[in-house]
């Protein structure tokens, strides 16, 4: 025993001068190692106490003011991991992790602008970093910058093909800047994976709806009510690809279905509403307009369609020149800078008679369609010759 305890100690002697001889670099190294291991385990103060060790022992250690910025953002202290974070980048500006898990913080804090500062830092000091492209190209996207959203996703998309979430933010980047056949072709890579993927899905479905490609949207709405029958939302939008395609009892059918699922469901009101109208039954067309302007009586659609009904509606029974007025009035309120609610309203005053105003309103409709789209619709010009002859706009009717 005696023997044994004397192969020991000469053992111990030699670490311990080992460790004497160490560089407080070394030494602090073992200590961030260590701290690393805890930190798998979720050993967190455990891992602070070590990386603590090594700051006082080496302060200009880039590497454990980072690892302990990394502890103090899992403990969820952030002006303690943002200090530790920018305190490493002081110590060595190279520090490509610092400048990305800090622009996690500020993303998580609310200061966009600063995350897309450290996000485009860590690209510069690491062109590999992946999750930097897409953290910046989200950014980018809710600041309407969407060409280089769009790059930055291509360029994390090179970085890890076939990246599933990546695929999906560059197809809603594509959406949102009219190029559906691009969207639908990166939400069909992620659908091919996961054919449940309901955001894609609906991706999919808008940009094929984009396209006019109305069957396939379709599709993709089924495909969703499979998932989730329940879903007012996705009733909505398959009765509105319903009621472009003149498919009128399935339109109703599933704008019926939405209001059943959310009797609040504005937009679904407002649409049934429209394919009555469609079926020439305008006092329940009317009846939902009514009920959509209950709903939100602060948006402007339901006042607008109204108010065209009864300026305007084949059946001269349903016609009201004052009461038209007044929606239009409030539809223009409520919406001033919308065009078509002014071609409404000039409707709404011929149908009242009061054809000066019908034509000074028209003329402001012209102006401001043109100012929109560069183009004025055929029927603003035929509607102001109407009312130039004093005549309200009634179509299918001898004007």
């Amino acid at each position: 025993m005696t023997a044994r305890r004397s192969a020991v100690w000469p053992c111990l002697l030699l670490f311990a001068l080992l460790s004497a001889c160490a560089t407080p670099q070394e030494r602090a190294g073992r200590l961030i190692e260590s701290a690393n291991a805890r930190m798998e385990k979720q050993e967190l103060e455990q891992a602070l106490t070590d990386l603590n060790k090594a700051i006082e022992i080496d302060p200009s250690g880039a590497e454990a003011h980072y690892q302990r910025g990394r502890v103090w953002a899992a403990k969820s202290m952030p002006e303690n991991a943002l200090a530790d974070f920018t305190r490493a980048l002081s110590l060595d500006p190279r520090h490509w992790k610092a400048n990305y898990d800090r622009g996690l913080l500020w993303l998580e804090k609310g200061e966009k602008d600063r995350a897309i500062e450290d996000f485009s830092r860590t690209i510069t000091l690491n062109p590999d970093a992946y999750n930097a492209f897409v953290k910046r190209g989200a950014l980018l996207v809710e600041k309407g910058q969407l060409v280089p959203a769009q790059a930055d996703f291509s360029r994390a998309l090179e970085l890890q093909p076939g990246n599933m979430e990546i695929l999906y933010e560059r197809g809603q980047a594509y959406l949102k800047t009219d190029k559906p056949d691009k969207a639908a072709a990166d939400f069909s890579q992620v659908i091919n994976r996961i054919p449940d993927h309901r955001e894609a899905l609906l991706g999919r479905a808008e940009a094929y709806s984009q396209q006019r490609s109305w069957d396939q949207a379709a599709q993709d709405y089924q495909r969703l009510l499979k998932i989730d029958p329940g879903d007012g939302e996705t009733h909505y939008r398959l009765g509105s690809i319903r009621h472009r395609q003149r498919r009128l009892d399935q339109a109703f059918d599933e704008f019926s279905k939405a209001i059943e699922l959310n009797p609040n469901h504005y937009w679904a009101t407002l649409s049934r509403g429209l394919v009555w109208s469609d079926r020439q039954q305008f006092a329940k067309a009317k009846a939902d307009y009514l009920k959509a302007i209950e709903l939100e009586p602060n948006t402007a659609a339901a006042y607008s369609v109204l108010a065209w009904m009864l300026a305007t509606c084949s059946d001269g029974r349903q016609r009201n020149g004052p009461q038209a007025v007044k929606m239009a009035q409030k539809a223009v309120e409520l919406s001033p800078k919308d065009p078509y609610n002014m071609d409404v309203l000039a409707a709404a005053y011929a149908e009242a008679a009061q054809f000066g105003p019908a034509v000074r309103t028209q003329m402001d409709a012209i102006n401001g369609v043109q100012r929109q789209s560069g183009r004025v619709p055929t029927g603003f010009r035929v509607r102001l010759e109407s009312y130039q002859n004093n005549k309200p706009w009634h179509p299918g009717q001898d004007q």
